[in-house]
């Protein structure tokens, strides 16, 4: 008992300093799983718990994005394992979000890369609204309210309560819904429309909509059949 005691030990130091070497570019799947458990799991092989995760979830990246329930029916992943490994993945998605400060979103497909980079890994439904300086950089994206619900319930003066101490001329929404086609319907299009007209009187453009739906994007103003 002591001996394999001491070889976890040794096995772990090893990968610490692997890791302050060369970081995480050497580590396979199972590796960096076995390292992230360490954290959590100080006094046990972590290494059969990694494979089970790999085994039960597919890949590294599905592990992270799986949720608490889904974890902790995997043999030797507990309360603890299960929310720090969710906790990792959302400060993934915070470090995300300060890289996407200043975007452009210029063009269409730099839109879709910025909501994909702030939605994609978002498990419900949900609309948010970048504001755009006179280049078209994020000054500021936020979530808008009850917007996880249904497009009617969308607050409109909640959105220009929103936009009031950001002093901005010109907004891009984003959509995203966890089921469905990935097309706007027609309860989008009109909305989209309507948000429009209710906001030229206050100078403030509606430059796009994107819509994500399964990890598919795309923008109503190059969907041609609108």
């Amino acid at each position: 008992m002591e001996k394999e005691k001491h070889n976890h030990a040794g096995h772990r130091e090893r990968m610490k300093q692997r890791l302050l070497l060369s970081g995480f570019s050497g580590f396979s799947e199972c590796e960096i799983l076995e390292f992230v458990l360490y954290q959590v799991q100080p006094r046990i092989d972590t290494k059969q718990v990694a494979y089970r995760l790999l085994e039960t979830f597919g890949s590294l990246q599905e592990v992270f994005k799986a949720d608490y329930d889904s974890l902790m029916k995997v043999k030797g992943i507990g309360r603890t394992s299960a929310e720090y490994i969710c906790h990792l993945w959302k400060l993934q998605s915070v470090y995300c979000n300060y890289n996407l400060e200043s975007f452009c979103l210029r063009s269409v497909e730099s839109r879709q890369v910025y909501f994909m980079k702030r939605l994609g890994n978002v498990r419900q439904d949900m609309m948010m609204m970048a504001c755009l300086d006179d280049r078209m950089r994020v000054i500021e994206c936020k979530e808008i309210p009850n917007s996880a619900h249904t497009i009617p319930e969308t607050d409109l003066l909640e959105m220009i309560k929103m936009l009031i101490p950001v002093h901005c001329n010109q907004i891009v929404l984003a959509l995203k819904r966890s089921q469905g086609m990935t097309a706007f319907c027609q309860e989008e299009i009109q909305f989209t429309k309507r948000l429009r007209e209710y906001f030229h009187p206050l100078k403030i453009k509606i430059s796009d909509m994107i819509l994500i739906v399964r990890g598919q994007v795309i923008s109503f103003e190059s969907d041609t059949r609108l």
